[in-house]
């Protein structure tokens, strides 16, 4: 399998922020595993940091991308809508990913990206 290229993010409004790695994958399934905690963006990687401080580097379905607004990470489904921003704290479904399988599908990560990976899935929420 030749490996894919990420997802480009859609840039909404002209933001000094260079466009984060967003690794992507085809479908939408996955183990039936969920992930809790803040979506965010270290070393230019959009990572989830979950609930016990770790930041976890996820191969998103590819009906999900990401805009940047004012300097802003949103993450948005195949129809342009919100699902989250950056700050906010999300729930995805998936499993842990292994590093080859991971690199099968978006190639080699930049070295700055976390180790621990994420294979994810739907539902992804924004959690209150």
């Amino acid at each position: 399998m030749t490996p894919a290229e990420p997802s480009p993010a859609r840039e909404a409004t002209a933001s000094p922020r260079p466009t984060p790695y967003f690794p992507t994958r085809p479908g939408v399934g996955g183990p039936d595993v969920g992930l809790q905690g803040v979506l965010a963006v270290r070393d230019n990687c959009v990572v989830i940091e979950s609930d016990a401080g770790v930041d976890i580097l996820v191969l998103w379905p590819d009906v999900v991308g990401i805009v940047v607004e004012n300097g802003i990470v949103r993450l948005i489904d195949e129809d342009g809508r919100v699902i989250a921003s950056e700050g906010d704290r999300v729930s995805i479904n998936g499993g842990e990913a292994q590093p080859q399988v991971f690199r099968e599908y978006a190639g080699e990560p930049p070295p700055a990206c976390p180790d621990d990976l994420w294979w994810g899935g739907l539902p992804i929420e924004r959690l209150e």
